[in-house]
């Protein structure tokens, strides 16, 4: 799931590449959250909190797909 960033064509290609799935909301079975600001306390931050979800930046996903 992404909050408050948009991916480029080309990571949306490598992120569908590696098998990832986009989800829209945060819910359990959920792998991470890709947000702007990993320490936002926003409500999808926060469920992600609570569930356990890992938390990350756009730069921090963009390096990972690599």
């Amino acid at each position: 799931c992404f909050s408050g960033v948009r991916m480029t064509p080309e990571v949306a290609a490598a992120f569908h590449a590696a098998g990832h799935q986009e989800k829209s909301g945060v819910s359990a079975g959920l792998d991470f959250l890709v947000l702007k600001d990993p320490a936002s306390t926003s409500s999808k931050a926060e469920k992600a909190r609570s569930l356990g979800i890992k938390i990350i930046s756009l730069d921090n996903f963009i390096a990972n797909l690599k």
